[in-house]
């Protein structure tokens, strides 16, 4: 166990192989509970799941990710999936040919476009916080808001001189606003298509998904 940050009854550590199939679950819960893109395209615990497996791959691979642990139990409370903004493209190799995700990349692939027009993006520079989950029964004690901000610190100390996410939700967005955040690209739910149809226009209570970065040097 890398342990990184504790408080009274949490322990925040780096994510570990042996913790994968746990992180998917974790995630998937949270995700078809809450996150409105996956609540919206109708994923189930398990089809979310097999894709947080395959993503597992990528943050083995990057060493950037931090888990959250009840301190008593060991359970998993919490998850951000982070690694190397250069090497995104990993999770380009997950087949989407028959499933729901093909919207969902569309829009988070149009709003990095906008974000990396004229920038250079090279390895060990823009630390990527990819996704962030907290299992539903632990909302509200600041688990999030430090899984990210122990992640800024871990990320600091590897060198990377920016942080940059994609907020799909109120909740998401208020969290990295108040860590200092900005806003760069948005794409509203209303005015988004794909194919020509707009599929995200039922989603309520959440406008859109916001591309926002921080310096982190």
């Amino acid at each position: 166990m890398d342990l990184l940050h504790e408080t009274i009854d949490v322990q925040y550590e780096l994510f570990h192989p042996d913790s994968r199939n746990e992180m998917a679950l974790l995630v998937a819960e949270a995700f078809t509970h809450s996150e409105p893109l996956t609540i919206n395209q109708g994923f189930s615990i398990d089809e979310f799941a097999d894709f947080i497996r395959f993503v597992g791959g990528w943050a083995e691979q990057e060493k950037l990710t931090v888990i959250a642990r009840d301190k008593q139990t060991h359970k998993l409370l919490g998850v951000l999936i982070s690694g190397d903004f250069a090497s995104a493209s990993y999770l380009e190799n997950y087949d989407i040919s028959d499933n729901n995700f093909p919207p969902i990349f569309e829009l988070l692939g149009e709003l990095e476009a906008q974000y990396t027009q004229g920038k250079s993006i090279y390895p060990g520079e823009y630390l990527y916080l990819y996704m962030l989950a907290v299992s539903p029964q632990r909302r509200g004690e600041k688990i999030a808001q430090n899984l990210v901000q122990t992640s800024l610190e871990y990320g600091i100390s590897k060198g990377y001189r920016m942080a940059v996410t994609e907020a799909t939700n109120s909740t998401s967005q208020h969290v990295f606003r108040k860590l200092g955040f900005v806003d760069r690209h948005e794409i509203l739910y209303k005015h988004f298509t794909y194919q020509g149809q707009q599929v995200f226009k039922s989603i309520e209570k959440h406008t859109g998904t916001i591309l926002m970065d921080k310096a982190l040097v």
